[in-house]
Protein backbone atom coordinates (compact mmCIF):
# COMPACT_ATOMS: atom_id res chain seq x y z
CA UNK A 1 0.00 0.00 0.00
CA UNK A 2 1.34 3.62 -0.78
CA UNK A 3 1.56 6.15 1.02
CA UNK A 4 -0.82 8.90 -0.50
CA UNK A 5 -4.38 7.89 -2.26
CA UNK A 6 -5.69 4.06 -1.75
CA UNK A 7 -5.66 3.64 -5.48
CA UNK A 8 -7.17 0.27 -5.51
CA UNK A 9 -11.03 -0.65 -4.75
CA UNK A 10 -9.27 -3.03 -1.90
CA UNK A 11 -7.04 -0.41 -0.48
CA UNK A 12 -10.14 1.74 -0.32
CA UNK A 13 -12.30 -0.50 1.29
CA UNK A 14 -10.11 -1.43 3.37
CA UNK A 15 -9.06 2.43 4.84
CA UNK A 16 -12.77 2.48 5.48
CA UNK A 17 -13.61 -0.62 7.15
CA UNK A 18 -10.35 0.42 9.25
CA UNK A 19 -10.99 4.37 9.70
CA UNK A 20 -12.65 3.31 13.26
CA UNK A 21 -9.48 1.60 14.88
CA UNK A 22 -7.65 4.36 13.52
CA UNK A 23 -9.46 7.18 15.37
CA UNK A 24 -9.23 4.96 18.15
CA UNK A 25 -5.39 4.44 18.14
CA UNK A 26 -4.97 8.41 17.68
CA UNK A 27 -7.02 9.14 20.70
CA UNK A 28 -4.82 6.44 22.68
CA UNK A 29 -1.40 7.72 21.60
CA UNK A 30 -2.58 11.24 22.31
CA UNK A 31 -3.26 10.67 25.56
CA UNK A 32 -0.12 8.44 26.16
CA UNK A 33 1.66 11.77 24.59
CA UNK A 34 -0.30 14.28 26.94
CA UNK A 35 0.52 11.96 30.05
CA UNK A 36 4.19 12.58 29.57
CA UNK A 37 4.13 15.96 28.48
CA UNK A 38 2.59 16.84 31.38
CA UNK A 39 4.38 15.14 33.94
CA UNK A 40 1.76 12.37 34.81
CA UNK A 41 3.93 9.76 33.63
CA UNK A 42 7.81 9.97 34.00
CA UNK A 43 10.73 10.16 31.66
CA UNK A 44 13.58 9.35 32.70
CA UNK A 45 17.29 11.70 32.01
CA UNK A 46 20.62 9.97 31.44
CA UNK A 47 24.01 11.19 32.45
CA UNK A 48 25.09 10.81 28.97
CA UNK A 49 23.51 11.69 25.43
CA UNK A 50 20.99 9.69 24.32
CA UNK A 51 20.43 9.82 20.39
CA UNK A 52 17.31 8.50 18.66
CA UNK A 53 17.60 7.11 15.06
CA UNK A 54 13.40 6.65 14.50
CA UNK A 55 10.25 7.35 12.37
CA UNK A 56 6.95 8.30 11.88
CA UNK A 57 5.99 5.17 9.77
CA UNK A 58 5.80 1.53 9.54
CA UNK A 59 8.25 0.11 7.59
CA UNK A 60 11.75 0.21 6.65
CA UNK A 61 13.46 3.71 6.25
CA UNK A 62 17.11 2.64 6.99
CA UNK A 63 17.53 2.75 10.29
CA UNK A 64 20.17 -0.29 11.22
CA UNK A 65 22.81 1.53 8.55
CA UNK A 66 22.23 4.79 9.44
CA UNK A 67 22.83 3.79 13.41
CA UNK A 68 25.38 1.12 12.33
CA UNK A 69 27.47 4.14 10.54
CA UNK A 70 26.93 6.85 13.15
CA UNK A 71 27.78 4.40 16.16
CA UNK A 72 31.38 3.66 13.60
CA UNK A 73 31.82 7.94 14.23
CA UNK A 74 31.51 8.29 17.56
CA UNK A 75 33.55 4.77 17.89
CA UNK A 76 36.23 6.00 15.71
CA UNK A 77 36.51 9.35 17.68
CA UNK A 78 37.21 6.90 20.88
CA UNK A 79 33.35 7.07 22.64
CA UNK A 80 32.34 4.03 24.42
CA UNK A 81 28.62 3.71 22.29
CA UNK A 82 25.44 1.63 24.21
CA UNK A 83 22.66 1.02 21.47
CA UNK A 84 19.95 0.37 22.69
CA UNK A 85 16.55 -1.79 21.12
CA UNK A 86 13.25 -3.18 22.36
CA UNK A 87 14.67 -6.48 20.35
CA UNK A 88 11.42 -6.97 17.86
CA UNK A 89 10.50 -10.42 17.11
CA UNK A 90 13.16 -12.15 19.23
CA UNK A 91 12.32 -15.35 20.74
CA UNK A 92 13.79 -14.36 24.04
CA UNK A 93 11.41 -13.74 26.71
CA UNK A 94 14.27 -12.04 29.43
CA UNK A 95 13.75 -8.59 30.02
CA UNK A 96 17.08 -7.36 29.34
CA UNK A 97 19.82 -9.34 27.05
CA UNK A 98 23.06 -8.22 26.71
CA UNK A 99 23.74 -8.90 22.59
CA UNK A 100 27.05 -7.50 23.23
CA UNK A 101 29.25 -6.59 25.64
CA UNK A 102 31.88 -4.54 23.14
CA UNK A 103 34.65 -6.85 24.02
CA UNK A 104 33.54 -9.95 22.20
CA UNK A 105 30.82 -11.96 24.15
CA UNK A 106 28.17 -12.39 22.31
CA UNK A 107 24.29 -13.50 22.96
CA UNK A 108 23.01 -15.51 20.20
CA UNK A 109 20.38 -14.01 17.85
CA UNK A 110 17.66 -15.73 18.56
CA UNK A 111 17.80 -13.86 22.50
CA UNK A 112 18.86 -10.95 20.62
CA UNK A 113 16.57 -10.17 17.75
CA UNK A 114 17.86 -10.21 14.55
CA UNK A 115 18.53 -6.52 14.22
CA UNK A 116 20.26 -5.76 17.11
CA UNK A 117 22.30 -8.89 16.91
CA UNK A 118 23.47 -8.18 13.19
CA UNK A 119 24.46 -4.40 15.01
CA UNK A 120 26.53 -6.20 17.85
CA UNK A 121 28.44 -8.22 14.71
CA UNK A 122 29.05 -5.21 12.83
CA UNK A 123 30.07 -2.90 15.78
CA UNK A 124 32.37 -4.99 17.78
CA UNK A 125 33.62 -2.51 19.86
CA UNK A 126 29.91 -1.30 20.65
CA UNK A 127 27.70 -2.29 23.99
CA UNK A 128 24.27 -3.45 22.50
CA UNK A 129 21.34 -4.21 24.45
CA UNK A 130 18.03 -5.24 23.70
CA UNK A 131 14.74 -5.08 26.38
CA UNK A 132 11.12 -3.14 26.20
CA UNK A 133 12.33 -1.70 29.33
CA UNK A 134 15.15 1.23 27.84
CA UNK A 135 15.38 3.03 30.71
CA UNK A 136 16.81 -0.23 32.43
CA UNK A 137 18.83 -0.81 29.78
CA UNK A 138 20.33 2.81 29.70
CA UNK A 139 20.88 2.33 33.13
CA UNK A 140 22.74 -0.42 32.62
CA UNK A 141 24.37 0.59 29.65
CA UNK A 142 26.23 3.75 31.61
CA UNK A 143 26.46 2.33 34.90
CA UNK A 144 27.92 -1.36 33.94
CA UNK A 145 29.60 -0.57 31.46
CA UNK A 146 30.75 2.74 31.03
CA UNK A 147 29.07 4.06 27.79
CA UNK A 148 29.36 7.76 27.09
CA UNK A 149 26.82 7.71 24.71
CA UNK A 150 23.35 6.11 24.09
CA UNK A 151 21.81 5.42 20.48
CA UNK A 152 18.35 4.92 20.61
CA UNK A 153 16.90 2.28 17.62
CA UNK A 154 13.38 3.06 16.89
CA UNK A 155 12.87 5.49 19.58
CA UNK A 156 11.22 8.08 18.01
CA UNK A 157 7.59 7.03 20.01
CA UNK A 158 9.42 5.62 23.02
CA UNK A 159 9.31 8.67 25.55
CA UNK A 160 10.12 6.97 28.94
CA UNK A 161 13.80 7.90 27.92
CA UNK A 162 14.50 11.75 27.09
CA UNK A 163 17.15 12.18 24.28
CA UNK A 164 18.54 14.75 23.01
CA UNK A 165 18.83 14.29 20.27
CA UNK A 166 15.82 13.16 17.88
CA UNK A 167 16.45 12.08 14.07
CA UNK A 168 13.96 10.84 12.26
CA UNK A 169 13.99 9.45 8.89
CA UNK A 170 12.08 10.03 5.87
CA UNK A 171 11.99 7.23 2.92
CA UNK A 172 12.06 8.85 -0.52
CA UNK A 173 10.11 6.75 -1.91
CA UNK A 174 6.82 7.52 0.38
CA UNK A 175 4.29 10.48 -0.47
CA UNK A 176 3.30 11.24 3.25
CA UNK A 177 1.05 13.82 2.59
CA UNK A 178 -2.41 11.98 2.63
CA UNK A 179 -1.35 8.81 4.62
CA UNK A 180 -3.85 7.65 7.63
CA UNK A 181 -2.86 6.68 10.78
CA UNK A 182 -2.33 2.93 12.22
CA UNK A 183 -3.99 0.54 11.45
CA UNK A 184 -5.76 1.87 7.95
CA UNK A 185 -2.21 3.62 6.71
CA UNK A 186 1.44 3.59 8.02
CA UNK A 187 1.59 6.34 10.14
CA UNK A 188 2.74 5.93 13.48
CA UNK A 189 1.63 9.43 14.95
CA UNK A 190 0.39 12.18 12.87
CA UNK A 191 2.77 14.04 10.72
CA UNK A 192 2.49 16.68 13.12
CA UNK A 193 4.78 14.85 15.47
CA UNK A 194 7.66 15.38 13.15
CA UNK A 195 7.69 19.01 15.19
CA UNK A 196 9.81 17.30 18.00
CA UNK A 197 12.63 15.80 15.82
CA UNK A 198 15.68 17.72 15.97
CA UNK A 199 16.85 16.55 12.37
CA UNK A 200 15.10 15.06 9.46
CA UNK A 201 17.21 12.30 7.06
CA UNK A 202 15.56 11.55 3.80
CA UNK A 203 16.73 7.96 3.10
CA UNK A 204 17.04 6.01 0.38
CA UNK A 205 17.69 8.53 -2.43
CA UNK A 206 18.46 6.58 -5.74
CA UNK A 207 21.79 7.51 -7.61
CA UNK A 208 19.70 9.10 -10.41
CA UNK A 209 17.41 10.91 -8.09
CA UNK A 210 14.35 13.33 -9.11
CA UNK A 211 15.72 16.71 -7.99
CA UNK A 212 12.06 18.25 -8.05
CA UNK A 213 10.79 15.30 -6.22
CA UNK A 214 13.33 15.78 -3.47
CA UNK A 215 12.44 19.36 -3.52
CA UNK A 216 8.57 19.09 -3.40
CA UNK A 217 9.56 16.76 0.00
CA UNK A 218 11.85 19.07 1.52
CA UNK A 219 8.76 21.63 1.42
CA UNK A 220 6.61 19.99 2.92
CA UNK A 221 8.49 18.41 5.56
CA UNK A 222 9.64 22.06 6.21
CA UNK A 223 5.46 22.95 7.10
CA UNK A 224 6.21 20.69 10.16
CA UNK A 225 9.57 21.38 11.13
CA UNK A 226 10.11 24.89 9.84
CA UNK A 227 13.71 25.47 9.78
CA UNK A 228 15.23 22.26 11.57
CA UNK A 229 18.35 20.51 9.07
CA UNK A 230 16.76 18.17 6.73
CA UNK A 231 19.75 15.68 5.42
CA UNK A 232 19.58 13.27 2.78
CA UNK A 233 21.51 10.09 2.26
CA UNK A 234 21.24 6.75 -0.05
CA UNK A 235 22.35 3.40 0.97
CA UNK A 236 24.98 1.76 -1.37
CA UNK A 237 26.06 -1.71 -1.79
CA UNK A 238 29.71 -2.10 -0.63
CA UNK A 239 29.79 -5.96 -0.59
CA UNK A 240 28.91 -8.97 -0.45
CA UNK A 241 29.64 -11.64 2.69
CA UNK A 242 29.00 -15.13 4.01
CA UNK A 243 28.33 -16.63 6.98
CA UNK A 244 31.93 -17.23 7.05
CA UNK A 245 32.56 -13.82 6.62
CA UNK A 246 34.14 -14.28 3.25
CA UNK A 247 33.77 -10.83 0.89
CA UNK A 248 33.14 -10.79 -2.25
CA UNK A 249 33.17 -7.66 -4.74
CA UNK A 250 29.35 -6.29 -5.80
CA UNK A 251 30.78 -6.93 -9.33
CA UNK A 252 30.24 -10.68 -8.69
CA UNK A 253 26.71 -10.18 -9.14
CA UNK A 254 27.06 -8.95 -12.73
CA UNK A 255 25.52 -11.29 -15.60
CA UNK A 256 24.68 -14.23 -12.79
CA UNK A 257 21.60 -15.91 -12.20
CA UNK A 258 20.73 -15.18 -8.64
CA UNK A 259 17.66 -16.39 -6.17
CA UNK A 260 17.04 -13.22 -4.17
CA UNK A 261 15.74 -14.26 -0.67
CA UNK A 262 14.58 -11.83 2.32
CA UNK A 263 11.66 -11.15 5.46
CA UNK A 264 11.44 -7.60 4.68
CA UNK A 265 8.47 -4.81 5.20
CA UNK A 266 9.24 -3.89 1.51
CA UNK A 267 11.66 -6.03 -0.39
CA UNK A 268 10.99 -4.11 -3.83
CA UNK A 269 14.35 -1.67 -2.58
CA UNK A 270 15.96 -4.97 -2.03
CA UNK A 271 15.56 -6.46 -5.92
CA UNK A 272 15.78 -3.29 -7.61
CA UNK A 273 19.22 -2.55 -5.90
CA UNK A 274 20.25 -6.84 -7.16
CA UNK A 275 18.90 -5.39 -10.62
CA UNK A 276 21.00 -2.12 -10.81
CA UNK A 277 24.36 -4.19 -9.98
CA UNK A 278 23.46 -6.33 -12.60
CA UNK A 279 22.03 -9.78 -11.21
CA UNK A 280 19.60 -11.59 -13.08
CA UNK A 281 16.78 -12.84 -10.32
CA UNK A 282 15.40 -15.64 -11.25
CA UNK A 283 13.27 -16.19 -8.64
CA UNK A 284 12.46 -14.13 -5.59
CA UNK A 285 11.10 -15.83 -1.99
CA UNK A 286 9.88 -13.33 0.36
CA UNK A 287 8.59 -13.47 4.17
CA UNK A 288 7.01 -11.39 6.92
CA UNK A 289 9.48 -9.18 8.08
CA UNK A 290 11.50 -10.43 10.78
CA UNK A 291 10.20 -14.02 9.62
CA UNK A 292 12.80 -16.79 11.35
CA UNK A 293 14.14 -19.48 9.13
CA UNK A 294 12.94 -22.69 9.68
CA UNK A 295 14.71 -25.72 8.52
CA UNK A 296 11.80 -26.03 5.87
CA UNK A 297 12.36 -22.94 4.67
CA UNK A 298 15.95 -23.40 3.90
CA UNK A 299 14.71 -26.13 1.87
CA UNK A 300 12.27 -24.62 -0.22
CA UNK A 301 15.30 -22.19 -0.71
CA UNK A 302 17.98 -24.93 -1.67
CA UNK A 303 15.42 -26.24 -4.03
CA UNK A 304 14.50 -22.74 -5.62
CA UNK A 305 18.25 -22.19 -6.31
CA UNK A 306 18.71 -25.51 -7.97
CA UNK A 307 20.17 -23.65 -11.47
CA UNK A 308 21.34 -20.20 -9.47
CA UNK A 309 24.44 -19.43 -9.29
CA UNK A 310 24.12 -17.29 -6.29
CA UNK A 311 21.57 -17.59 -3.42
CA UNK A 312 21.85 -13.21 -2.19
CA UNK A 313 20.07 -12.29 1.13
CA UNK A 314 20.21 -9.26 3.51
CA UNK A 315 22.45 -9.25 6.11
CA UNK A 316 19.74 -8.99 8.90
CA UNK A 317 18.37 -12.60 6.79
CA UNK A 318 21.44 -14.25 6.64
CA UNK A 319 22.37 -14.26 10.52
CA UNK A 320 18.70 -16.22 11.26
CA UNK A 321 19.72 -18.99 8.40
CA UNK A 322 20.94 -22.23 9.00
CA UNK A 323 22.08 -23.69 5.68
CA UNK A 324 23.14 -26.97 4.34
CA UNK A 325 26.66 -26.97 3.62
CA UNK A 326 25.80 -26.90 0.24
CA UNK A 327 23.41 -24.03 0.55
CA UNK A 328 26.04 -22.11 2.18
CA UNK A 329 28.17 -22.01 -0.82
CA UNK A 330 26.19 -19.94 -2.51
CA UNK A 331 24.57 -18.12 0.20
CA UNK A 332 25.63 -14.20 0.52
CA UNK A 333 24.42 -11.21 1.98
CA UNK A 334 24.20 -8.02 0.10
CA UNK A 335 25.97 -5.49 2.50
CA UNK A 336 24.69 -1.90 2.66
CA UNK A 337 26.74 1.54 4.02
CA UNK A 338 25.16 4.84 4.18
CA UNK A 339 26.12 7.42 1.60
CA UNK A 340 25.44 10.72 2.89
CA UNK A 341 25.04 13.16 0.72
CA UNK A 342 26.61 16.24 1.67
CA UNK A 343 27.35 16.11 5.23
CA UNK A 344 26.19 13.95 8.17
CA UNK A 345 24.01 15.13 9.94
CA UNK A 346 24.79 18.46 11.39
CA UNK A 347 23.82 17.43 14.99
CA UNK A 348 26.17 14.51 14.97
CA UNK A 349 29.00 16.70 14.34
CA UNK A 350 27.99 18.91 17.66
CA UNK A 351 27.08 16.13 19.71
CA UNK A 352 30.85 14.38 18.48
CA UNK A 353 32.67 17.81 19.35
CA UNK A 354 30.73 18.04 22.91
CA UNK A 355 31.51 14.38 23.75
CA UNK A 356 35.25 14.09 22.98
CA UNK A 357 35.86 17.46 24.45
CA UNK A 358 34.34 15.64 27.45
CA UNK A 359 36.74 12.82 26.96
CA UNK A 360 39.75 14.83 26.64
CA UNK A 361 39.24 17.21 29.54
CA UNK A 362 38.71 13.61 31.39
CA UNK A 363 42.39 12.86 30.45
CA UNK A 364 43.87 16.03 31.42
CA UNK A 365 42.57 15.90 35.06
Amino acid sequence: MSWGNPTTPLEKLRKTVLAPASLAYLMGSYCRLEGYRTGLLKREQQDVPVLSVGNITCGGTGKTPITIDLAKRFIAAGIKVGILSRGYKRQSQKQTVVVSDGAGHYATCEESGDEPYLIAKRLPKAVVLVGANRRASASLAVSHYGCQLLILDDGFQHFPLRRDVDLVLIDYNDEPSNDSLLPSGRLREPLKALSRATSLVITKIPENYDAEKIERLQLFLKGYVDNKPIDKCSFVASHLVSQSCVLLPVDALKGNSIVAVSALARPEPFHSLLREKGANIIKSLSWTDHHWYSDEDMQVVENAAQNAAMIITTEKDLVKMKPSDRLAEKLYALRIETNWLGTPPQVISEVLAKLTTSVDEGVRR
